[in-house]
């Protein structure tokens, strides 16, 4: 009897369609581990982060991570160059903060800062990032794009095509695009269509006399303006919140504005600027 039991459990545990799976955390998230064509765009589009600058790296990494626990972030948007630097400005600070991340659970994903003056340039410093495995073997969970020098869509097509060809086929595109309150003028139909993310710098600092009201309608006319003008309801969005001069009370109303249309993703740029009252209203997000 013990010896049919045995049997029928081994049987059971087997069978794909009995099989007990233990799902994959969204925070866990890394590119070898899901389909790429899904994963890291749903897990951008809903997760917490926070940017850093290539003149802003922590100097105490470990102090670092340890904050970004505290206040439930899982995601680092590093930038790892610009076209104006080598394809790592920091090399030994991504290595670093890639192995440090990844112990806590927390992914990195990179960003450049692309001119679009010299469009190969550009294509190989988001194309080797992406690739770039550290001596420790860790990789970028992946890569994103700051397109706001040359909006010219003749560039920006250049660069997105050089970019697919030179990345397997269903890696993730993902785009730091403005605001529509302040650049209305842009390639919103052609990002919308080839990049799988935009990420909308909703930056309210520079409104002027700013308020409380002022701050609400500027973040939701922002996400209004970009389902508008891409022309696409089902837009992939990661609102990326405002750090810079201003306060948490600001952060908390530019957080209510995006839930209240929908947008579950949030980071806030940049990290160095932003208070623990500001990371703290995020992670009630």
């Amino acid at each position: 009897m013990m010896r049919y039991l045995l049997i029928l459990a081994l049987l059971v545990l087997c069978n794909p369609a009995t099989a007990i799976h233990k799902p994959i955390k969204l925070k866990s998230y890394r590119l070898k581990e899901l389909d790429p064509h899904h994963g890291l765009k749903e897990a951008v589009m809903e997760g917490r982060g926070v940017w850093v600058n290539v003149w802003n790296y922590p100097k105490d990494v470990e102090a670092f991570m340890d904050r970004l626990d505290k206040f439930e972030m899982d995601t680092i948007y590093l930038q790892v160059n610009r076209s104006t630097t080598d394809v790592f400005k920091l090399q030994k600070g991504v290595d670093e903060i890639l192995k440090e991340a990844h112990k806590h659970d927390i992914k990195v994903i990179g960003w450049t800062y692309c001119y679009l003056r010299d469009v190969n340039s550009d294509v190989r410093k988001f194309v080797e990032p992406a690739l770039y495995v550290s001596p420790d073997g860790e990789r970028l969970d992946g890569m994103a794009a700051d397109i706001e020098e040359n909006t010219k869509i003749w560039a920006v097509k250049a660069y997105t095509n050089r970019i697919k060809e030179k990345l397997p086929k269903n890696y993730p595109m993902i785009a730091i695009v403005f605001s529509p309150e302040i650049k209305s003028q842009y390639p919103w139909e052609y990002m919308a269509n080839n990049w799988d993310v935009l990420m909308p710098m909703t930056y309210w600092h520079g409104l002027k006399r700013r308020n409380h009201d002022t701050v609400y309608n500027f973040v939701k006319d922002s996400i209004i303006s970009l389902r508008k003008l891409t022309k696409k309801d089902n837009l992939r969005i990661h609102m990326i919140t405002d750090g810079d001069r201003t306060n948490s009370e600001e952060v908390k109303i530019s957080l209510k504005a995006a839930k209240e249309l929908g947008v579950g993703g949030i980071s806030i740029y940049p990290e160095h600027l932003a208070s623990d009252e500001m990371l703290r209203e995020m992670s009630r997000h």
